[in-house]
């Protein structure tokens, strides 16, 4: 856990088991943060690590995805070797019970999970939607049918990329759904503003569509083979910020055909660093940025 205001470490916990998952942080909630540990959902305070309780994963269960809503934690646990897998929601205050557990049939390695509005959107080789309160399904997609590598969803719009470009999809009505950036390899998350543009980027460049029409709003160069230089973007107000080498490069949502570059070094950046694997959060205007080698980075944005 570091200090956000000056990265200073405030606590570690202790390290797993030989051979257990790395520790993944699934939610904060109040002064409390979740973190997937050592084969386990482990609540520890963020003040100093203390921890406050721990639920035990199935043997050999691995968690491949979660996300959290208000108090309740939804994530998708798969048995060891050819075994089942399960969607689970969990409540994370009060007794920490389990609100629901379904049987999750999809012959996928895992599963990739979304939150809106009620509705829990489950991705693998088909796409399921289920009512949050108690997993009953609302709707799917039959297998093979969308590829739906890290879904997003916002209010009933789901966007699910895919190596050939970025699908569409009622998540009120699975069936209705329409094709945009066709013939981009989708490798990073989309992210989508208010206004029902989308921000999607492969390994050479990071395009803006309209999910309504499909109008290509921008493009940034692109790059090819050997020149696989452009990372993950985020949103911030009406800015899109894509990482680059050795930069954080800003876009004015806005813009129409080439975009402008606004960018500076950032102070502190590794050497060598392939920007695919820089990881980012946001909050506010406030973009943290983590590398490989453990630096994690801080800046404000205008």
């Amino acid at each position: 856990m570091l200090d956000a205001a000056n990265g200073k470490r405030r606590w570690q916990s202790p390290p797993g088991r030989a051979g257990a998952d790395p520790a993944s942080v699934a939610a904060v909630v109040g002064a409390t943060v979740y973190v997937f540990e050592d084969g386990a959902l482990v609540a520890r305070a963020l003040s100093d690590g203390a921890e406050r309780w721990r639920e035990p994963l199935p043997d050999g269960a691995r968690v491949t995805d979660s996300v959290p809503s208000g108090k309740v934690l939804y994530y998708a646990v798969k048995a060891a070797g050819t075994g089942g897998a399960r969607i689970v929601a969990r409540e994370l205050t009060g007794k920490h019970a389990v609100k629901w557990d379904e049987e999750w049939d999809d012959r996928a390695d895992g599963a990739a999970l979304a939150f809106s509005d009620g509705r829990l959107v489950v991705a693998g080789d088909g796409v399921t939607v289920l009512k949050g309160t108690d997993g009953s399904r609302l709707g799917s997609v039959g297998a093979g049918d969308v590829s739906c590598r890290m879904p997003v969803l916002k209010g009933k719009l789901l966007l699910c990329a895919g190596s050939g470009g970025l699908t569409v999809i009622d998540a009120t009505a699975p069936r209705n759904r329409r094709s945009v950036a066709a013939g981009v390899d989708i490798v990073y998350r989309p992210a989508l503003s208010d206004d029902g543009r989308a921000v999607v980027g492969s390994r050479t460049g990071t395009y803006a569509f309209g999910v309504a029409d499909g109008r290509q709003y921008w493009a940034t160069y692109e790059g090819g083979k050997g020149l696989e230089m452009v990372g993950p973007s985020v949103l911030i107000g009406d800015r899109a910020f894509v990482v680059g080498e050795s930069k954080l490069d800003g876009i004015d949502m806005d813009t129409e055909g080439e975009p402008d570059w606004t960018s500076d070094p950032m102070v502190g950046w590794p050497d060598g660093v392939d920007p695919a694997s820089v990881s980012l959060v946001v909050r506010g205007n406030v973009v943290f940025l983590s590398f490989e080698d453990g630096t994690v980075l801080s800046g404000l944005v205008p």
